[in-house]
């Protein structure tokens, strides 16, 4: 639920659509395919991303995903003595262009994951990378009538939970896991250190499959209410400043 009273910092734009990189069940032999382009909001300059593509469910059996990931170096500090989620602003209006348009029904895949990674990534000796907890959050968009609006979602850091190859984790997998990611912080999901976030569509294995499409005009991290009205004007100066020369770097 949005609060009018909610203080926001931008994550996204600047999209650097140039950074982020595709990571799909191709890695485990499977047929999904995911893609993210730019995009300009119907009658306006604002511009946000089209995060679609193909889920196949066939090839693995039932199981399959398409992502796009973003790494973050140095990595992103979203303190939890300072934020408190995850807010993406969805463009309903496009999304029911893009259905007519592909004649594509509301039974395609409407359940999107966003992903929080918090360790760092590790070589294995045989040089692949080493499987990481990846902490998830669903989000899902059925709201096709309201096609006028732009949907606010809120992702509080609560509502994340720590999964592995896929799954959840719970305490019986939690030793295993340890031992490969080898640290005892593996299951610490420290916002302060973030290293790759990720948007996401899985089948849930066999519940979704086909085309998919999801489009956002921007993504924010929202801050802890008395943080929010403390903090000087400096800080949200220099977070654009850092921003922007993000942007530069990556065209």
């Amino acid at each position: 639920m949005t609060s009018p009273n909610q203080e926001v910092t931008d994550l996204f734009p600047p999209w650097s659509i140039n950074h982020w990189r595709q990571v799909d069940d191709s890695v485990r032999g499977g047929s999904s395919r995911s893609y993210l382009d730019s995009y300009k909001k119907h009658g306006s300059k604002t511009e946000g991303v089209y995060f679609h593509g193909l889920l196949d469910t066939k090839t693995l059996g039932g199981a399959g995903f398409a992502s796009q990931k973003y790494d973050y170096n140095p990595v992103l500090d979203l303190s939890r003595s300072r934020f408190q989620g995850i807010r993406l602003h969805v463009d309903l209006a496009q999304r029911a262009a893009t259905v007519i348009e592909k004649s594509e029904t509301p039974d395609n895949p409407c359940v999107f994951t966003f992903t929080i990674v918090t360790t760092p990534a590790k070589k294995l000796p045989n040089g692949r990378t080493a499987s990481r907890v990846v902490w998830e959050a669903n989000f899902q968009i059925t709201a096709l009538r309201h096609y006028h609006k732009v949907l606010e979602i809120d992702l509080p850091f609560e509502s994340f939970i720590p999964t592995y190859r896929g799954r959840p984790v719970d305490h019986l997998a939690t030793k295993s896991v340890k031992a490969e990611q080898h640290g005892d912080h593996s299951l610490e999901f420290a916002t302060e250190r973030i290293y790759e976030i990720g948007l996401m569509c899985r089948s849930n294995f066999g519940k979704q499959e086909g085309e998919f499409g999801l489009n956002i005009l921007k993504i924010e991290a929202i801050r802890v209410a008395n943080q929010a009205r403390n903090d000087n004007s400096w800080w949200s100066l220099m977070w654009k400043c850092l921003q922007r020369c993000r942007a530069c770097l990556f065209l």
